[in-house]
This record gives structure tokens, C-alpha cells and sequence, in this order.
């Protein structure tokens, strides 16, 4: 996991200092966890972030040194990185960096704290979160210690409310973000002669739906003079096409009762859709390595991150003007349109941390460092954040932007309030030591039936979830 891709998703245009809090629309409010019937907007709705002051304390008769533990450096966070490194300025402070790896920090954490020499704060990733820390005793709430009512923390408090366990916040929510886009060749789609069905305008026609999707990835099959097939129609990143169900797979609610939607007759109609385009169908999804497949101009279609968009990697496609993306299709023509949507979770506190004053300091800081970022992440901004001001950051030289057309295209698309359908799931399969093994190389591959599947997984997540909770 490159901890990259995750901070350009939340925070890139807050590190090139072009951040604004109403850029992708005016929303209603989202609920992250047990509930999707939530419509997009901003992050920040209508607060006016620059009249937040920023965060400060007394540490006279406090240490200055911050342990911090993570899975990559604070260096490889972008925003967070830069913030680290104005914060030990602003404050005379020294942060000391424990890394570990994506695969094993929780497991390295539970370690030092069963031997009593563990750090601060924990970075939390995006995707592997939520239960473990708190399920297993890791951390101890930020309640009494971080004003959650205070302006400081308005536009996520509802977010942060929502990700409670056993009624105390652990996980200071920083911002939301559109995880994903569906990206296309639009080259691709013009030699096939299907320039009026490209993801976008079937879109705008309102005929983006899954079948659609099903139908045009056929078209573009190529095989060689041995019948392989060389070039594909469509090909999924990770779990993206599970959201066009509009549902998560788990859910754990507060800690104390959990969701197992593996039966929802819509993620059966998403698995079963996407079976039949798999090697065991007519073969026209990949699931070889999608990024470079799409790259190379070997696929019309990449389910991805939203970051792809300013990714250098494809510079030669967007030069080329054949870049384009659009919203994941409408699971069929009676549904609405969803949008995949992602926490970033903050730092949690370690328990047993030594220096909790210095440690509040810093997620409140970091929260005031990164107001004003946007959900849609690409929108250029019409405001400085209050960072920005204070220290007068200034726009990164060689930052990729996106065109008038396609901010406008992703605003009006916001304005429609599509339905958030959030991301947690993917931290909780994730935790139970698999995800892309059964989804993506079983049914995706086409190796498995989802009927087959389900009947496999069912029982094995009903038994982890209620350890979850226990």
C-alpha cells in the first residue's frame, strides 16, 4: 500500500495551498457507519474555516517530544508530513518516528504495549482502521481531551460521532473523500466507434448503469494467433465495483452489533454481473495489474482511486487528451447514483501514551492544519486555508490539474447528492487477513461463483464480527 496515493485522495490540494471548503457543492450531511442514505457535498459545509484560530498550549512543565507510530514515515504523508514539519517549528518540538509496515503495525503495536514501551499516537490508515486498535485494547479515547464541540472540529463531528466504539471516540476524524473514479481510454473508445458510449456520456444521458458497463467491456476483446486475449474492456483496481451495490459488505456499529450483508441480493447482482465478464465469461475483465494495464493502453476501462486523475504516470494520456472519467455506474436504471467515499481517521492514541498533552496538541493542530479540504480532492480552490495564510504555503511547481470541464463536470455531479457509500468495509475484511484473495482472484478472476463464495465466507465472518463486539 503506498501511503502516498492515500494523502494525495485527502489532503493533496491543501499541500499545494489550493484548498476551499464549499468547491464540490452544498450537500447534505453523511453518516460513515450502519447508514448509506447520505448525499455527497463538501467536508467543511458552510464553516468559515478562516476565522479558526489555530491550536496552541502550555508546554512549559510538559516534554517536547512526540513519539509517533506509524506504517510509513511522516516524511511519505504529504500534508501530514509537511504539517509535522511546521508544527516542531511553531511549537520548539521533536517528533520520534517508529515505522512498521502496512501488513504487521497493529500486530508491532500490541507488542509495545503488552511491554509497556509504546509511542504517542498511532497513524491510522484509511483502510485498515477500524476495529482492531480498539477492539483488542490498543488505544485509549481522545474524550476530555479533545474538544470534540468546538468549532475546530464542526465539519467532521457528525463523521466522528458516527465512528464511536462503546460510546467513546477513538478515531478523530480529519476529513472524508471520494475514493474512486471509473477512468476510460477515450482514444480507445473513439478507433471502436464508440465515442457517444463512454462512461461519461452514458452518463449524462442517465443510461450509466451496470449492464451498460457489462456491454461495452465486451467490445473491446483483442485475442492473438493463439486465442489469448491481449487487450480487455474493463479492470478493477481493488474492491471498487462491490459499491455499486450501494452496500458494505460488514458493518460494526458503535462496537456493539455488527452487519454481515454478504446475502444482500445487490451485492449478489454486482458479483454475478461482473462473473460473467470474467475469465470464466467472455473474459474481457482483467485482473492482472490494473494501474500499468491502463497505462499502457491495454484496457478501456480502470476502476481506481480518484488520485489517478493527477497521477505523472499518466501525463502521456492526459497530453493526449485520453484521460477521461466518470461516477461508478448506477447498479441498474430504478437506483441512483452512489459515490465511494473514504475516512481519514487521524491518529489514535496509544495506550499507555506518556505525553498525552503533547499528543492532543497535534491532532487538534494537524485538524486545523487541513481545514478546508474538500471532498472531491481535485477541485482547484478559490481560498487559502488557514495554514496556507499563516505560513504562506505556496502551489507545489510540476502539480497536475484537471481541465474547467472536468471541475465543472465533478461540482454538477456532486450537486446531484449521490449516495456516499463508505469505505469502512474494506478496513474490516482487510483486518481479517483477506481481501483481494477471495474477491478479486476468485470471483473477479472468475474461479468462483459468488453463490459459492457466500456460502464459504458467511459463517467465518459471522464468527469474527461477534468477536469484534464481544
Amino acid at each position: 500500500m503506498n501511503k502516498k496515493i492515500l494523502r494525495r485522495l485527502s489532503c493533496f490540494l491543501l499541500a499545494v495551498a489550493m484548498l476551499f471548503l464549499a468547491a464540490c457543492g452544498n450537500g447534505a450531511a453523511s453518516k460513515p457507519a450502519g447508514d448509506n442514505d447520505s448525499s455527497a457535498g463538501t467536508s467543511s459545509g458552510s464553516q468559515n474555516v478562516s476565522e479558526i484560530e489555530m491550536p496552541t498550549a502550555d508546554l512549559s512543565d510538559n516534554s517536547k517530544v512526540l513519539k509517533v507510530f506509524g506504517w510509513s514515515t511522516m516524511a511519505e504523508n504529504n500534508t501530514d508530513g509537511e504539517a509535522a514539519e511546521y508544527f516542531k517549528e511553531e511549537f520548539g518540538v521533536t517528533i520520534e518516528e517508529t515505522v512498521s509496515t502496512h501488513e504487521t503495525y497493529w500486530t508491532d503495536l500490541a507488542k509495545m504495549v503488552a511491554a509497556g514501551n509504546a509511542p504517542d499516537v498511532v497513524d491510522c490508515s484509511y483502510d485498515k482502521f477500524w476495529p482492531v486498535p480498539v477492539s483488542e485494547n490498543l488505544l485509549e479515547p481522545w474524550d476530555g481531551l479533545i474538544d470534540f464541540d468546538s468549532p475546530l472540529w464542526a465539519n467532521t463531528k457528525e463523521q466522528t460521532e458516527q465512528m464511536k466504539w462503546k460510546d467513546k471516540i477513538y478515531f478523530p476524524i480529519i476529513s472524508e473523500f471520494v475514493q474512486s473514479w471509473v477512468y476510460y481510454n477515450k482514444n480507445m473508445f473513439k478507433n471502436y466507434g464508440l465515442e457517444d458510449m463512454t462512461p461519461r456520456a452514458l452518463y449524462e444521458r442517465g443510461e450509466w448503469t451496470l449492464d451498460k458497463l457489462i456491454e461495452i467491456s465486451d467490445k473491446f476483446i483483442e485475442k492473438n494467433n493463439k486465442n489469448e486475449i491481449i487487450q480487455w474492456g474493463f479492470t478493477p483496481q481493488n474492491l471498487e465495483p462491490i459499491s455499486i451495490s450501494g452496500v458494505q459488505i460488514v458493518e460494526i456499529i458503535n462496537g456493539k452489533e455488527y452487519k454481515n450483508n454478504l446475502k444482500d441480493p445487490r451485492i449478489a447482482k454486482v458479483m454475478n454481473a461482473f462473473y460473467t465478464i470474467s475469465g470464466a465469461g467472455s473474459g474481457s475483465m482483467s485482473v492482472k495489474d490494473a494501474c500499468p494495464l491502463f497505462e499502457q493502453e491495454k484496457v478501456a476501462m480502470l476502476f481506481s482511486h480518484a488520485d489517478i486523475v493527477l497521477q505523472r504516470r499518466f501525463e502521456h494520456l492526459r497530453q493526449a487528451d485520453a484521460l477521461g472519467f466518470a461516477p461508478m455506474p448506477k447498479l441498474d436504471n430504478e437506483s441512483g447514483h452512489n459515490v465511494e467515499i473514504s475516512l481519514d481517521p487521524g491518529y489514535g492514541l496509544i495506550k499507555g501514551a506518556k505525553n498525552k498533552e503533547l499528543a492532543t496538541l497535534w491532532v487538534n493542530y494537524l485538524k486545523w492544519f487541513r481545514l478546508g479540504e474538500n471532498l472531491c480532492v481535485e477541485i482547484p480552490a478559490a481560498e487559502k486555508s488557514p495554514a496556507a495564510e499563516r505560513y504562506n504555503i505556496k502551489p507545489k511547481a510540476g502539480s497536475a490539474t484537471l481541465s474547467q470541464e472536468d471541475v465543472d463536470f465533478i461540482n454538477e455531479f456532486l450537486a446531484t447528492n449521490p449516495t456516499k457509500v463508505y469505505t469502512n468495509y474494506r478496513s474490516i475484511i482487510r483486518n481479517f487477513g483477506e481481501m483481494l484473495d477471495v474477491y478479486k482472484w476468485q470471483v473477479f478472476a472468475g474461479s468462483a461463483q459468488w453463490s459459492a463464495v457466500v456460502q464459504q465466507l458467511y459463517p467465518t465472518y459471522e464468527t469474527r464480527l461477534k468477536d469484534y463486539i464481544k
